[in-house]
């Protein structure tokens, strides 16, 4: 028996299933996206801003009413804050506009504060000191615009400007001042501009009438009754606008994509307000606050024929931004007193609302079941209460009423615009948090581990927010399925590191040449960033830059005190986890027979790496795409400490955004672990060594970055952060070897850790994808695993700068890596469709690429097929002969110019004759054909063609086209196991509301290509349902059964069956891609 090695290892997950390419075999450089293309088909989420412009919104913050144009009130304090929201958010939303419909001529009005009081309650005096009158029972004072002699002042009982209150008058005529008195019946006054400068209120005493004013309940609620209030004092406050309202609703600005127009519109009508009725903005007019009808307007404009809504999944929001409790009614009169009366129950904690207030509850629980069509939306209401500083219970208790109808829990009340600015964020980020239904807003990667802990580690992340988190689940023993509904680690990691501060986190990076603590130049730490490397991280915008880096550093570090209002807020500081799955580092568990790895040697060593570390602690390593590699204790969650590569601080800068923000990659690619002789590499000790065994950590980016980096993880808990810096190897290219950094593409491909024949251990990578700053070609870096230098690297020739390579994902050959982890060759495929076979044995000058076929479809042209998806290997004995297997899949999907491509792909099995010229070309007529064909509802078949490979007339191996469904292709890694070659594939959607499109798995025989012999599992094919898969993770359960663990882009985890022949006894050995022959 023989196996093969794929050092990178068993556990790949969606990593590799999400990441594909474009259709680079017709030439160009590769398309690639830099959000998740599982989401890319999302319906971005329509916003309906209702914004209040009643009157009272002239107010302050603390309900004063004053001229509309100051900046300081409440209408022009939330429209900046909006106008800030749509421009920060305007990719991620559809925004609209809607405000109370005015129902007659729009008109600038003078307005009038006021004051009164009873016979004894409004008096003269020239008592007033800080706004109290002693000698009237202390009750307030106003000065007196026509003042006398015993008359400068004038005390009252209450005023516009009470809480209770906060009313002015608007009146067309341009008073001095206002006086007022009453018989004592009704609410009707006689009004005078001026005073006798007498102290008495007889009606002699006032000059200049104006008539009779009758007093009806303002916007706020307040009717003049008298008797008690018999005396009114006016004087002018400022200007404001008036005019009737309808009691409905009016779109100003319809909800749509964002556009220059569109923006420019919404900015114009939110701009800050002006006296001046010709300008564009809108009007703080409306004599009442008509909530319901706006409500009503609001599902009228979802439903109708001007609805935004383009799609069935579509999610849907309308945002209500309101000082002031519902006082107008649909038809755009006055609500009665009753009407406007809510009542507590201090007995039951309960309120009872009046028809107002009920009103505009059920308008928004209306909204919740909106029909378009054949279609019923639900419709979320947020409300945004812009309110007086002092408490007000029973309006609160309205808002939050409405919000609850609304589905959005309870409103939130803005008392300046700080906790606006919070709310709007909140609700922004809630909103964000819901929407993405078509493609599944979080998806989750898998990297089952069985063994000792029995877990499985899922990471996550979330579209809306983009921010992730891993957690550890239990495995089933007896079914293989992962119970998600029990997190290991409560609370998780993402909450962890939430209640973490920027001064307890150990975070590092790299300097160039050594490891450094993430510090401003200016911290007292053992190492930090030098002031020109600080300078790096100035963010371009003015403000918050030109020379805010130590905030940003902050920033990146956890420090929040700036979200909002200089840099992006975040719901979570995990950040999003997409393509790089979770990477746990245990014990040393390999049986090398190198010096003192399994066993000590006297004279060399007293102990062996396997026993030195044998009680080292289990740590999983996260890369996350808010620049950090996280290592998380696995017994809690909770984050050890971070490493943040120097390689990418250019794009860090992008996520402290407040405007402008949009997904970008960082770290994105999986690592991969293993244990290296550090007495064994390159330009070493060569006899005299002393062998010194440690454990390496090495990834490469993703498309967040050109390179890798490396970590020493042998004692991967750090005691301090400069204990955490000193774990920093390498990165490549780095100062020493930024001679290659033009021809090093985009790190997708998971390097591996290998051991070669005459230069040691050493960390093997490919150039990657769009290397385009240098030739373009294939190339294969050979690097000593302890310095990161440069051996070798060797090229494929093929590729140029406008058509490049695309040489992404290697798999390594060894005859047994759990003894000897020599490697003999390296295979990978290219986007041209090349299979390329890397000869690293003997004397590094004798290595090099030879092509082993060239991949094409069957059609007249024979179009080239990308290879996107890392080679499985095997040694397969038949009829007793030993042949070298490369199975290799076809298809791109990584950019949004992949999604429509309808080339049909194919699954290889490839014959590698190991000799110098080992092309297989012609290719397909030297291949046995195998074909599916549908059995069943979501199974298909495969035929069992007879394939001979010995002889002239031998095969160079098989294929099996995807040709059932248009657009079927394999993007992840096929993995081998007891005489089954199993692989997923996925069949990508432009079309909206489908979660990135659908999967199929497939178990076919990996002599043959056909069926399994005497398989346990009925068909060759089954339909995994509409969202992309993962590639199967295969484990072995107690019971000896073995199963592939898939996890989908809508969250859901399928477990397979993994067919094993009946010759094949069920309980063997199932680990690093072991291969059972017959």
């Amino acid at each position: 028996m023989k196996k093969t090695i794929s050092v990178s290892g068993l556990w790949a997950g969606l990593g590799a299933a999400l990441i594909a390419f474009s259709p680079s075999v017709l030439g160009g450089v590769t398309d690639l996206a830099d959000f998740p293309m599982a989401v890319s088909n999302e319906v971005t989420p329509n916003v309906l801003v209702i914004y209040d412009n009643s009157q009272s919104m002239d107010a302050f913050m603390n309900g004063k009413l004053v001229s509309g144009n100051n900046p300081l009130t409440r209408g022009n304090i939330g429209r900046q804050v909006m106008r800030n929201a749509i421009t920060n958010y305007r990719n991620r939303f559809r925004w609209g506009l809607m405000s109370f419909r005015l129902g007659g001529e729009l008109r600038l009005f003078n307005t009038y504060a006021y004051y009164f009081g009873s016979d004894q309650g409004m008096v003269f005096t020239d008592d007033c000191v800080n706004g109290i009158s002693t000698s009237n029972g202390n009750r307030r004072c106003v000065a007196n615009l026509q003042p006398f002699p015993g008359g400068r002042f004038l005390t009252y009982d209450r005023s516009g400007d009470d809480a209770d209150i906060l009313d002015v008058l608007y009146s067309p005529g341009g008073y001095a001042n206002l006086w007022m008195r009453s018989s004592g019946t009704g609410t009707c006054f006689f009004g005078f501009e001026a005073h006798n400068a007498v102290n008495s209120w007889n009606e002699s005493d006032f000059s200049y009438g104006i008539g009779r004013i009758c007093f009806t309940p303002t916007d706020a609620g307040y009717l003049v009754v008298n008797p008690p209030y018999t005396r009114q004092y006016y004087v002018p406050r400022g200007l404001g606008y008036y005019a009737p309202i309808t009691g409905a609703g009016e779109v100003l600005e319809p909800v749509m994509p964002d556009g220059a127009v569109h923006f420019n519109n919404l900015m114009s009508k939110l701009a800050a307000e002006t006296i001046n009725p010709s300008t564009s903005e809108l009007k703080n007019a409306a004599v009442f606050t008509p909530l319901k009808g706006s409500l009503v307007s609001a599902k009228s404009y979802f439903s109708g024929n001007s609805s935004p809504i383009i799609a069935s999944c579509q999610k849907n929001f309308v945002m209500l931004v309101t000082d002031g409790l519902p006082t107008g009614t649909s038809t755009g009169e006055l609500y009665s007193e009753a009407a406007r009366t809510n009542v507590y129950d201090a007995a039951k904690g309960t309120w009872s609302f009046g028809a107002a207030a009920q009103d505009a509850i059920n308008a928004a629980a209306a909204l919740r079941a909106t029909s378009k069509g054949t279609a019923t939306y639900d419709i979320p209401t947020y409300v945004l209460a812009l309110g007086d500083t002092v408490s007000n219970a029973g309006a609160m208790a309205v808002m939050d009423a409405i919000a609850a109808a609304g589905n959005t829990t309870s409103a939130k009340l803005a008392t300046d615009e700080a906790t606006f600015v919070s709310a709007v964020e909140a609700v922004s980020q809630d909103i964000l948090s819901k929407s993405g239904a078509a493609a599944a807003v979080t998806v989750a990667n898998p990297n089952v581990v069985v063994g000792g802990l029995n877990a499985s580690y899922n990471s996550t992340y979330n579209s809306g927010t983009w921010t992730g988190d891993v957690n550890a689940y239990p495995i089933d023993a007896t079914s293989g399925t992962v119970d998600l509904s029990k997190p290991m680690w409560t609370p998780s990691p993402q909450a962890r590191l939430d209640a973490r501060t920027p001064e307890d986190r150990f975070i590092v990076s790299y300097s160039g040449a050594s490891g450094i603590q993430f510090q401003p130049s200016t911290a007292n730490t053992a190492t930090k960033l030098t002031p020109a490397q600080q300078a790096l991280f100035n963010s371009s915008a003015s403000p918050p830059g030109p020379a805010d880096s130590a905030a940003v550093i902050a920033y990146l570090r956890g420090d929040r005190s700036r979200e909002g209002a200089s840099y992006r807020s975040r719901s979570h500081l995990l950040g999003d986890i997409v393509n790089a799955e979770p990477v746990l580092v245990q014990p040393p568990m390999r049986h090398y027979a190198d010096d003192c790895y399994s066993a000590a040697i006297a004279g060399l060593c007293g102990q062996s790496y396997v026993d030195e570390k044998a009680s080292r602690p289990n740590v999983l390593f996260q890369a996350a795409n808010d620049g950090m590699v996280h290592a998380f204790d696995v017994r809690t969650g909770a984050e050890l400490w971070a490493y943040i590569p120097k390689l990418i601080w250019p794009g860090l800068g992008n996520l402290t955004k407040k405007a402008g923000f949009t997904h970008k990659y960082l770290v994105d690619a999986t690592p991969v672990a293993g244990d290296v002789d550090f007495g064994n590499v390159s330009g070493g000790n060569g006899s005299n060594r002393v062998p010194n065994w440690r454990t390496i950590l090495v990834g490469g980016l993703g498309a967040g970055g050109r390179g890798y980096y490396a970590l020493d993880v042998t004692n991967p808990v750090a005691t301090s952060e400069a204990d955490a810096a000193s774990k920093v190897l390498w990165e490549f290219p780095d100062n020493s070897t930024q001679s290659e950094a033009d021809n090093i593409g985009y790190s997708f491909g998971r390097p591996l850790i290998v051991k070669t024949e005459t230069e040691g251990w050493v960390v093997v990578i490919p150039s990657g994808y769009n290397n385009v700053s240098g030739n373009g070609r294939g190339y294969l870096f050979v690097l000593n695993a302890r310095t990161g230098a440069l051996i070798k690297k060797i090229s494929t020739g093929v590729g140029t700068a406008s058509n490049p390579s695309g040489l992404a994902k290697i798999s390594a050959y060894v005859e047994n890596g759990d003894i000897d982890n020599t490697v003999t060759a390296v295979y990978g495929g290219d986007l041209l469709g090349n299979v390329w076979r890397f000869n690293l044995s003997g004397n590094k000058n004798s290595w090099n690429a030879v092509k082993l076929a060239t991949l094409v479809d069957g059609g007249s042209s024979g179009l080239p097929q990308p290879v996107t998806s890392e080679p499985e290997i095997a040694t397969i004995t038949v009829e007793g002969v030993d042949y070298r297997y490369v199975y290799v899949g076809t298809g791109s999907y990584l950019g949004d110019s992949d999604v429509p491509t309808t080339q049909v792909q194919t699954m290889y099995g490839l014959i590698d004759d190991l000799s110098a010229s080992p092309l297989i070309f012609p290719l397909r007529s030297q291949l046995q054909q195998q074909t599916l064909s549908t059995a069943g509802s979501g199974t298909r078949n495969v035929t069992n063609n007879a394939i001979t490979v010995s002889g002239a007339s031998g095969k160079k191996g098989w294929y099996v086209d995807l040709s059932l469904s248009a657009g079927e292709r394999v993007v992840s890694d096929p993995q081998l196991a007891l005489g089954a070659l199993n692989f997923t594939t996925i069949i990508p959607s432009s079309g909206v509301c489908v979660p990135g499109g659908s999967s199929w798995f497939y178990s076919l025989n990996y002599k043959t290509g056909g069926l399994v012999a005497n398989s346990t599992v009925a068909h060759s094919g089954s339909f995994l349902g509409d969202a992309l898969a993962s590639r199967p993770t295969l484990i072995k359960l107690p019971t000896g059964a073995v199963k592939g663990v898939i996890r989908m882009s809508d969250t859901t985890t399928i477990v397979k069956d993994i067919p094993v022949p009946l010759s094949v006894t069920a309980g063997r050995r199932v680990s690093w891609r072991e291969v059972m022959t017959n």
